[in-house]
């Protein structure tokens, strides 16, 4: 897969990303170092505030019909930002959308050209289990189950990972569509079964 320069991407999808107000320029930090408090307070408050506007332009942007260009989509972008700036927020998108495939193929063995859940890894925090949690209620495919179950191995690590499965599986009083998707979580980790094999996205 492409690897971009974060700088590239942002550049890249700058004149993408639909916000309700014009941006006036990129963020700043030359505040921080300014005497006044009261406007170091003000860059905080600013960047802080920058960066979430963007965080939900990414995602809006990555809720659309994709772009495509030869190497790269508009969306597969978008997903990789969320993923670097760890957008805690965005953890629910992504892991309703872990099966989505960007292209061209990639080599790599686990996540193959699985974009949402490099990313789920990168943002790599206790929300991400959380909302791995709520994603279980619903039925899964078992690429999907492997998938989810590689996300929280390669946060985690192993021992940690199946500690969490089970003791969800403890305290599991819920569905029984949760119930079996955290089973089968549990088995893939058991086996090592985490390979997903890799296919070709089907285009629009």
């Amino acid at each position: 897969m492409i690897r971009f320069p974060v700088l590239t991407l942002f550049f890249v999808l700058l004149g993408g990303c639909s916000s309700s107000a014009p941006r006036q320029g990129l963020p700043t930090s030359a505040g921080l170092e300014a005497k006044s408090l009261d406007e170091r307070t003000l860059a905080v408050d600013e960047l802080s505030r920058n960066r979430e506007e963007l965080i939900h332009d990414l995602l809006d942007l990555a809720r659309k019909q994709e772009v495509r260009w030869e190497y790269h989509s508009s969306k597969e972008l978008a997903i990789n930002l969320l993923g670097y700036m760890r957008a805690d927020s965005a953890a629910d998108f992504l892991i309703e959308n872990v099966s989505y495939q960007a292209g061209p193929l990639s080599r790599e063995l686990v996540f193959g050209n699985h974009a949402c859940a490099k990313a789920l890894v990168e943002i790599g925090s206790l929300t991400v289990w959380d909302a791995v949690l709520r994603r279980l209620d619903a039925p899964l495919t078992a690429d999907e189950q492997r998938l989810l179950a590689a996300v929280v191995w390669q946060i985690d690590g192993y021992d940690v990972g199946l500690f969490r499965v089970e003791k969800a599986i403890e305290g599991d009083g819920s569905t029984d569509t949760k119930s079996d998707n955290l089973a089968a979580i549990r088995q893939i980790f058991i086996n090592h079964d985490f390979y997903v094999e890799r296919t070709r996205m089907e285009r629009p």
